[in-house]
């Protein structure tokens, strides 16, 4: 490049961000070539607006152009197709709008092409087929319509393929089978059809999500083939037949979603060889039959739902499972908890003839013990038998050595003292009467230290699943319920009162002092019954919401208060949101698991594409101010 060029590169530069290139457009010599022409724009994240000036396609040696999580708004320039250099092109997290340029297709060298989380709209051109070195293609979260073109099966150098939170339909393209080399593919769009059995020929795919769309039909046993897959989102969609057996060769698997289906039939034995498994979603289907026992394999699973089939039990727990299943076992294989025994395969000479000789013996002993042990049991249950069916007027009861009767009272209207009943039983119950005393072996003792144990702490014992003491007799029961219903008057009277002020605008003079209090407040009124009583109607475009709005709409969403107030720390409002990215949920809002991220990722792009939807209706109907 010569001197000249150079020194244009710069001036381009300079006149679009001159505080960014205020040193020269070379201060980092890794961004210029060693002719000075600029090399890379790196840029991302840093509060960029405005539109993309149309006089970067000069800049033929650009090879990475960078430029996401910005506010540039119009359309992606037609002069980008002069860029033939160009290799890294994100223009992710943007307001860009219009359509792709065809003339992206004379990008050849392209190896990345990301426009993510915009609002770019129209079809997807046919001419991104040309990029025949591509290996990123993410145009996820936008506003294309039509069909997912057929022509994209020939980028075979593709590993990633996002189209994700379109308005796409059609259905899949088989053509997409060609590309060998894929190792995520994520479609959730309004897609109808089948799911191509030839995608089981992506045999190096790690993550398939066509969650969301219509689609039709069975599940491929082909997929089985699919032995690298990682995570399988086939949820909410109209998929019927069964759960092939085949998906138990998946054994790389960690997440598996089918919730939101028609699928019946049984749970598969297979899915027990899914031991990394970390997530099994299989609710809302129409499933029945038993949790196989296999399941108890499934060590590292901490996610799971099986609500809304016809299961004979919707709620899996594996450490009972376990306990089922080892009792089944051993009803019907006795001998599978007995001392191992010697191999005759392995035995030669006497000691076989000997083994032989005393097998009669040895038979017959054991017959005549189990024979006495079943006479035993069958005596002991005939006399209990006979003792509980025996009237009270032949029972006898004997009391500091006297023998009484009760036959006197078998003829009377009077029921019998407390103290002719004996005791038949070691562990009998204890009656209490209306003076708070017991019976207990027929005497009369004092009753058992109250135990004041609140209703509150045997929910949470439930949740947490710890043992409390119970509630030793109905007066402590009466008293918890009374303290109970006190407790509920009194939260009802102060939500009525909150209510009352707010719907008069007549906040607590130490609500108004910063926007956390009242923030704060939902919180706890959240914690302790369950629902806020203060709520803000929130704006249609979440990129809109303050930072309040936006944490209200954490807590509604996830019920998590200090999730909520964590964000409202970071002062995150909408923009900041829709911004956010997975390392970010992990740094900046705590959240460690991968299912809490995924999930917050899903909320998050279902508000992306709100946004995006309600910008594209406030530019077709813009405000009248007449």
């Amino acid at each position: 490049m010569s001197t000249s060029t150079a020194s244009s590169d710069c001036r381009i530069l300079s006149a679009w961000l001159p505080s960014v290139y205020a040193a020269g457009c070379c201060a980092s010599p890794s961004n210029c070539t060693s002719t000075g022409g600029a090399l890379r724009i790196e840029l991302s994240g840093r509060g960029i607006s405005g539109s993309i000036p149309t006089e970067l396609g000069l800049l033929t040696s650009l090879v990475t152009l960078d430029v996401s999580g910005n506010q540039l708004t119009g359309p992606i320039p037609t002069e980008f197709g002069r860029l033939t250099s160009l290799t890294w092109l994100n223009l992710d997290r943007n307001v860009l709008s219009g359509t792709i340029p065809t003339e992206l297709g004379q990008l050849t060298s392209l190896i990345t092409l990301s426009f993510r989380a915009n609002q770019l709209t129209g079809t997807i051109p046919t001419a991104l087929s040309r990029l025949t070195s591509l290996t990123i293609l993410d145009l996820a979260t936008n506003l294309f319509i039509g069909t997912i073109p057929t022509e994209l099966g020939r980028i075979t150098s593709l590993s990633r393929l996002s189209l994700h939170e379109n308005l796409l339909i059609g259905t899949i393209p088989t053509e997409l089978s060609q590309l060998t080399s894929l190792t995520s593919l994520s479609l959730r769009n309004q897609l109808t059809g089948t799911i191509p059995t030839e995608l089981g020929r992506l045999t190096s795919l790690t993550w398939l999500s066509v969650f969301g769309n219509e689609l039709t039909g069975r599940i491929p046993t082909e997929l089985g083939q699919l032995s690298s897959l990682t995570l399988v989102e086939l949820a909410e969609n109209r998929l019927t037949g069964t759960i092939p057996t085949e998906i138990g060769r998946m054994t790389s698997l960690n997440w598996l979603n089918l919730h939101g289906n028609q699928l019946s039939g049984t749970i598969p034995t297979e899915l027990g060889r899914l031991t990394s498994l970390t997530l099994l979603r299989l609710d809302s289907n129409e499933l029945s039959g038993k949790f196989p026992c296999e399941l108890t394999n499934l060590k590292v699973l901490t996610e799971s739902n099986f609500t809304g089939n016809l299961l004979e039990s919707n709620t899996f727990n594996a450490a009972e499972l376990a306990q089922s299943c080892k009792a089944v076992r051993t009803i019907s294989d006795p001998t599978a908890t007995s001392p191992a025994k010697t191999n005759p395969s392995f035995v030669t000479g006497p000691l076989v003839q000997q083994q032989r000789s005393n097998a009669p013996i040895i038979g017959g002993v054991a017959g005549a013990a189990i024979f006495a042990c079943i006479a035993a049991a069958i005596a002991i249950w005939l006399r209990r038998k006979r003792v509980k069916s025996q009237p009270v007027s032949g029972i006898q009861s004997s009391i500091g050595g006297n023998v009484e009767t009760v036959n006197a009272f078998t003829s009377s209207s009077i029921p019998p003292p407390t103290a002719f009943v004996p005791v038949l039983e070691k562990n009998a119950a204890v009656s209490a009467t209306n003076d708070d005393e017991f019976q207990v072996a027929n005497s009369q003792v004092s009753p058992p230290p109250a135990t004041r144990t609140h209703l509150f702490d045997h929910l949470d014992a439930r949740d947490r699943n710890q043992n409390l003491p119970k509630i030793e007799n109905l007066a402590s029961l009466e008293t918890t319920l009374r303290e109970y219903e006190t407790f509920v008057s009194q939260k009802a009277a102060t939500v009525a009162t909150r209510e009352r002020d707010f719907a008069s605008n007549v906040v607590p003079e130490s609500q108004t002092s910063a926007s956390s209090s009242l923030l704060a407040s939902f919180a706890v009124s959240n914690e302790n019954h369950g629902s806020s009583s203060y709520r803000f109607a929130l704006p249609a475009d979440p990129n809109n919401w303050t930072e309040d709005e936006t944490a209200q709409w954490i807590l509604e969403k996830f019920g998590d208060p200090k999730l909520s107030s964590l964000a409202l720390n970071q002062k995150i409002n909408g923009r900041v949101l829709l911004m956010m990215e997975r390392q970010d949920l992990k740094s900046e809002l705590g959240l460690e698991t991968f299912g809490d991220r995924r999930l917050f990722e899903e909320a998050i792009a279902e508000l992306r594409r709100k946004s995006a939807q309600q910008s594209a209706l406030d530019q077709e109907n813009p405000p009248s101010y007449e």
